[in-house]
């Protein structure tokens, strides 16, 4: 079921039944986070239940060490976890997100630079999805003009789709995270995605990356592990695969991406384990 925001239903689904439902507004009306604000929580204390975090127009903003829940888990448009628009310097780790109705991380059309999320737990388990199975779809979405991510040390699970999708014009450097327990797909990488896949653990994912989309992916294997050497000063770390299907992706250009800035290490996947991220855990 599907909340009529901003007429969603209107225009994509006219033909639809209607039904009257209850929800609570505040997941629709996010708490707004400006410039040079840190949100950290205090040990497994710092728990926001049914309302979400919007950091848009602002720069040097830290959210660590707390977990959101309850965004209207029933609704389609419910309402997001954390969502970025316009936004520079941006740290996000040791979050989780539980039982979201929409997306559980979301940057906007316009540019965020220098965004990294590390740490961090997205928990698509819920007793209502989109897909019926209680897997939830919308994960993680990157679609900003000019989007720079680091995406490393977080574990991703229970998911059937777009963990993340990636395109509009973001670059997303995956580093070290922990994918599991999927029923639809990981990876989706469309026209303006650019994608740097290593050091990642992919279990229980029969689809690593939706097939045909018209993005950059370089996935790390042991084959093409120095191709990073030149624009990277050291080789990349492969990807590992356990019951999951392959991680397809040849495309170099995605290293002149980096430009100047700076690049993490990376252990070998063989090292990443998905028991120190989330909130409560530092």
């Amino acid at each position: 079921v599907a909340i009529n925001k901003d007429s969603w239903c209107d225009n994509y689904q006219s033909s639809a039944p209607s039904v009257s439902v209850t929800y609570n507004k505040a997941g629709l009306n996010p708490i707004k986070v400006a410039s040079n604000k840190s949100i950290i929580g205090s040990g497994s204390k710092g728990v926001i239940v049914g309302k979400g975090l919007r950091i848009a127009g602002a720069e040097n903003v830290i959210i660590q060490n707390i977990k959101i829940e309850n965004i209207n888990p029933k609704y389609v448009w419910g309402g997001d976890a954390i969502t970025l628009d316009t936004t520079d310097n941006v740290w996000i780790d040791h979050v989780t997100t539980s039982k979201i109705g929409r997306q559980h991380l979301v940057l906007g059309t316009s540019a965020s630079g220098k965004v990294t999320v590390s740490n961090s737990e997205f928990d698509g388990q819920s007793d209502y999805s989109a897909t019926c199975d209680g897997y939830h779809y919308w994960v993680n979405y990157f679609a900003g003009s000019s989007d720079t991510i680091t995406y490393m040390n977080n574990y991703i699970h229970h998911f059937s789709g777009r963990a993340p999708k990636v395109n509009g014009n973001s670059f997303v450097h995956a580093v070290n995270n922990y994918w599991s327990d999927s029923t639809g797909h990981g990876f989706e990488v469309t026209s303006g995605g650019y994608v740097l896949a290593e050091g990642n653990v992919f279990s229980n994912v029969a689809t690593v990356i939706e097939a045909g989309g018209d993005g950059a992916t370089l996935a790390i294997t042991s084959s093409n592990a120095a191709d990073c050497s030149s624009k990277m000063g050291r080789s990349c770390q492969a990807n590992s695969f356990s019951s999951s299907g392959t991680f397809t992706g040849t495309d170099t250009s995605v290293l002149n991406k980096f430009g100047s800035a700076d690049i993490p290490d990376a252990v070998a996947a063989s090292s990443v384990s998905s028991s120190a991220a989330g909130y409560g855990k530092i």
